[in-house]
C-alpha cells in the first residue's frame, strides 16, 4: 500500500459518532484512540466527539473504542478527516469487561480535569444516595453532621459541601434549604455517573463551585437495561427499595420510571447515652422522566421530581437515662421539581448546537429540636440556554449563552422571620484554543447581575498539556462566588443549647455580602511503567484565597456560636498523591495520600477551621471476574482534626482541643449468578471505631452545657448489610 500522502503535519483529525435509528448521527465523546499495537491511548475525543492525534510514521491502522460500543479499526491512507462511526455492543458479558478498567477515570483530553465515576464504581459499596457514595473516591470525605439527624456532609479540598457545585445533569440541585437534605435525595441505584471536578470548574454552570463541581447523570429513559430493581436492608434496621424502569411509546419517544423509598423502623442506642443513634422514618422518592427525538436532530426531555423524607430522633422514643428528661428531634423535608431539555444537533455538524436547560422546584425543610425550631421554604427557577459551535475546525470551539435564577426564600428560626428574594440574570462565554493534540488552553467568563449584590464578574482558565503520550499536565485558576444560606447551613448546630445571635438581612442575606474566592490547581496524570505493570499516579495541588468569607464561630463561646466577616487571611489548600495498578486480571489496586490545611481569621487570630482533616490515607483493593465473584475493600486512615474550644465548660463535659488518628475498613462481596442477577453482602466500619462521646452533657439535654454538633468521627460504628440487583436487559 502506497504511503500516505499529503500530511506535512503528520495529524489526522475527525469525529466519533453513533449511528441513531432515526438516521442522525450523535457525538460519542471521550473515546480511546491508539495505533494498531500500541497499547497506550494516543488521544481522546472531547465533548463533541472531534479528534486530532499525531500520525506516526509506518502507522497505518487506528483502533478506536468506548464502553458499551465494539471497537473498530479503521485503516487510514491520507490525513483527510475521519467520520468514524461505533456501533452499541448488545452483549452484556462484553460490556462488562470494557468497564473493568473504566469504572472510574480522568478525562485526558479536557482542559477541566474531570473524574468519571461510573455506575460500576458505585456498585462497588452500599450507595444508598449522594452523600454514601463517594466511599471509594480519596478526593471526597463524608461524614455524619451530628450526633442525632443521621445526615451525612462531604468535604473537598478541605471545603464545606455548600462551597461544592452540585447539579444533577446540569440543573443545580444542592442550593439554598436543601443544603442540608438534598444529598440525601438522589438515590445511588438511580444514578448511572457522577462527573466530578476539583478546583474552579466551567463558567456555563454559575459563579458557584469554589471547592468544585459535582455532577450526576440519572438513568435515561432512551438507553440501559429496560428494568433495574435493588433492595438492600441493614443491622440498623434500614431498609430500602429501588426500581427504575423505562418505556418505548414510539421509535422518537421514550419514558421511564424511577421509584425509591427507603425506612428505619427500629430505634437503636449503642453507646447507651439515651439517644438513638439514628433517628427512625420513612423517605418516599419518584421521578418521571421523558425524552423526545426525530430525524431533524431536535432533542426534548421533560420530567418531575418529587421527594418527602420524615425523621424522628434524640431521646423522645427511648428511655432517657436519668428517666425524667425527655428531648424530641423531629424534622421532615420535601422537594417537588419540574424540569426540561431542549436542544438541537445540527444533523450534519455534530459539533453545532444548542440548547435550553430549565427548572422550577420547590422545597422545604421543617426542624424541631426542643430547644430550637426551624421552617423553611424556597422557591426557585432556574434558565439555562447554550449555544456551541467552532470557528473554522475543531481547533477553535466556543460555548455562550444565557442565565437566569431566582430564590424566593421564607424562612422562620426561633419565631423570627428571615426572607429574601434572589434574581441572578447572567451571560457566559467559553472559548477553547487547541492548536496541537498536546496542548489545549479553554478561557471562559461570566457576568451575572445580582439584585442584592450588584455585578458579578467570574473569569476562569483551564490548560492541559502532553508534552509526552505517557503525562498529562493540567493548571487552572478562576474566581467564584457564593451567598451563605446562613441558617439553612447550620442546622447540626440547632441540635444544642448554644445562643444563636442571627444577625437581620439589612437588604443583604443576613447583612453579609457574598463570600468570593480565587481557587488554583496543578496536576499531573502520569502512566508508568515498572516491574512489568502499568501504574497509573496522580498528583494534584490546590488553593483557594479568600476575599471574602464569612465565619462560624463555634471557638468564642462553647455556649454560643457565631457568624461574622473575616478581617484578615482565610484559604485552603490541600494536596493528594494517587496511585493505582492492576495486579492481574483479577485484581486491582489503588492508594492515596491527602494533605489538607484550612485556616481562617477568627477573632482570635489565625486558627485551623474544626472538623478538617490534615492528613487521609486511603487504600482500595478490588477482586473481580472469577466465576462472577467479586470483593472490593476500602480502608482509610483519618487524621487529626481540630475541634472547637470548650473549656470554658465544666472539666467533666470538655471535649479535647483535637481527635485521634482512626481507621476504618468497608468491604463487600458480590455474586453475578447470571447476566441479570447480582447478590452481595457487605460491612461499613468493620473495625468498630467510634467516638466514645457524641453529645456534651447528654443526661441534661435542657441545660446550658448540652451540645450534639461536635462530631468528628464515626457514630454508629460496625454496620452489615445485605441487598440484591437485577436488571431486565
Amino acid at each position: 500500500m502506497a504511503q500516505p500522502e499529503n500530511k506535512p503535519d503528520k495529524i489526522i483529525k475527525g469525529h466519533i459518532v453513533e449511528a441513531q435509528t432515526t438516521g442522525n448521527f450523535v457525538p460519542i465523546p471521550f473515546a480511546v484512540l491508539r495505533w494498531l499495537g500500541n497499547q497506550q491511548v494516543n488521544a481522546l475525543s472531547d465533548s463533541l466527539g472531534s479528534f486530532q492525534l499525531p500520525w506516526p510514521e509506518g502507522e497505518k491502522f487506528l483502533v478506536v473504542s468506548f464502553v458499551g460500543f465494539e471497537p473498530d479499526t479503521v485503516e487510514v491512507v491520507s490525513n483527510k478527516p475521519l467520520k468514524i462511526t461505533l456501533k452499541q455492543i448488545k452483549s452484556m458479558q462484553e460490556v462488562m469487561v470494557e468497564t473493568k478498567s473504566l469504572s472510574m477515570y480522568i478525562d485526558r483530553i479536557n482542559p477541566i480535569g474531570t473524574e468519571k465515576i461510573s455506575e460500576k464504581e458505585l456498585f462497588k459499596a452500599a450507595c444508598c444516595n449522594l452523600s454514601e457514595s463517594f466511599e471509594t473516591s480519596p478526593a471526597v470525605d463524608a461524614s455524619f453532621s451530628d450526633a442525632v439527624t443521621g445526615m451525612k456532609q462531604i468535604q473537598l479540598l478541605g471545603l464545606a459541601g455548600s462551597y461544592v457545585q452540585i447539579t444533577r445533569e446540569n440543573i443545580p440541585f444542592n442550593l439554598g434549604v436543601g443544603g442540608f437534605t438534598g444529598l440525601t435525595f438522589l438515590p445511588g441505584p438511580w444514578l448511572e455517573s457522577i462527573q466530578m471536578v476539583r478546583g474552579a470548574g466551567s463558567v456555563v454552570n454559575g459563579f458557584d463551585g469554589m471547592a468544585g463541581q459535582i455532577n450526576t447523570e440519572v438513568k435515561k429513559p432512551d438507553k440501559g437495561e429496560k428494568a433495574f430493581l435493588n433492595g438492600y436492608i441493614n443491622t440498623m434496621s434500614r431498609s430500602e427499595l429501588n426500581y427504575v424502569q423505562r418505556f418505548k411509546i414510539n421509535p422518537g419517544l421514550q419514558t421511564s420510571v424511577l421509584a425509591h423509598g427507603n425506612f428505619m423502623s427500629h430505634t437503636i442506642d449503642r453507646n447507651k447515652d439515651g439517644f438513638a443513634d439514628m433517628p427512625t422514618g420513612y423517605q418516599w422518592n419518584v421521578m418521571n422522566r421523558w425524552a423526545w427525538k426525530n430525524k431533524g436532530g431536535w432533542r426534548v426531555q421533560a420530567g418531575f421530581h418529587s421527594v418527602q423524607d420524615d425523621r424522628k430522633g434524640g431521646a423522645n422514643h427511648i428511655s432517657h437515662r436519668n428517666h425524667s428528661t425527655s428531648f424530641p428531634v423531629n424534622y421532615g423535608s420535601g422537594r417537588h421539581e419540574v424540569f426540561t431539555k431542549i436542544g438541537y444537533i445540527f444533523p450534519n455538524k455534530v459539533y453545532k448546537s444548542f440548547g435550553i436547560i430549565g427548572s422550577a422546584l420547590s422545597q422545604n425543610i421543617n426542624l424541631d429540636a426542643t430547644r430550637n425550631q426551624y421552617k423553611a421554604r424556597q422557591q426557585s427557577v432556574n434558565l439555562n440556554g447554550i449555544y456551541q459551535s467552532i470557528i473554522g475546525h475543531t481547533g477553535h470551539q466556543f460555548r455562550t449563552g444565557f442565565s437566569f435564577r431566582s430564590d424566593i426564600y421564607r424562612e422562620v428560626f426561633n419565631r423570627l422571620n428571615y426572607n429574601r428574594w434572589e434574581m441572578i440574570p447572567g451571560v457566559f462565554g467559553e472559548y477553547t484554543w487547541t492548536p496541537s493534540p498536546t496542548l489545549s488552553i479553554l478561557g471562559g467568563y461570566r457576568f451575572d447581575y445580582h439584585n442584592l449584590f450588584g455585578a458579578l464578574h467570574t473569569p476562569r482558565i483551564h490548560t492541559r498539556f502532553t508534552p509526552e503520550p505517557w503525562i498529562t499536565l493540567r493548571a487552572s485558576a478562576g474566581k467564584g462566588y457564593r451567598v451563605k444560606n446562613l441558617l439553612a447551613e447550620h442546622i447540626p448546630a440547632m441540635v444544642s443549647a448554644r445562643l444563636w445571635n442571627v444577625p437581620d438581612h439589612n437588604g443583604k442575606a443576613f447583612g453579609f455580602e457574598p463570600e468570593r474566592a480565587w481557587t488554583y490547581s496543578a496536576s499531573a496524570l502520569m502512566d508508568l511503567q515498572f516491574w512489568g505493570m502499568k501504574h497509573d499516579v496522580q498528583l494534584e495541588a490546590y488553593r483557594t484565597d479568600f476575599q471574602h468569607q464569612i465565619v462560624t464561630d463555634f471557638d468564642a463561646s462553647a455556649r454560643e456560636v457565631q457568624f461574622y466577616s473575616v478581617n484578615g487571611l482565610a484559604y485552603a489548600q490541600s494536596a493528594m498523591v494517587t496511585w493505582s495498578t492492576s495486579i492481574n486480571k483479577y485484581v486491582d489496586l489503588k492508594a492515596a495520600w491527602k494533605m489538607q490545611e484550612v485556616k481562617t481569621t477568627f477573632r482570635q487570630g489565625l486558627r485551623d477551621v474544626p472538623f478538617v482533616a490534615r492528613n487521609k490515607w486511603f487504600f482500595t483493593a478490588n477482586f473481580s471476574g472469577w466465576k462472577g465473584w467479586e470483593l472490593n475493600a476500602t480502608g482509610v486512615i483519618t487524621g487529626i482534626k481540630r475541634l472547637p474550644d470548650t473549656r470554658i465548660n465544666p472539666e467533666n463535659l470538655r471535649f479535647p482541643d483535637q481527635s485521634p488518628n482512626f481507621f476504618t475498613l468497608n468491604a463487600q462481596l458480590s455474586k453475578n449468578l447470571n447476566k441479570a442477577t447480582q447478590l452481595y453482602v457487605g460491612a461499613e466500619n468493620l473495625t468498630d471505631f467510634r467516638q466514645k462521646n457524641l453529645i456534651i452533657d447528654p443526661e441534661n439535654p435542657t441545660g446550658q452545657f448540652f451540645d450534639a454538633s461536635l462530631v468528628w468521627g464515626p457514630v454508629i460504628g460496625r454496620m452489615v448489610y445485605a441487598g440484591f440487583r437485577w436488571k431486565w436487559l
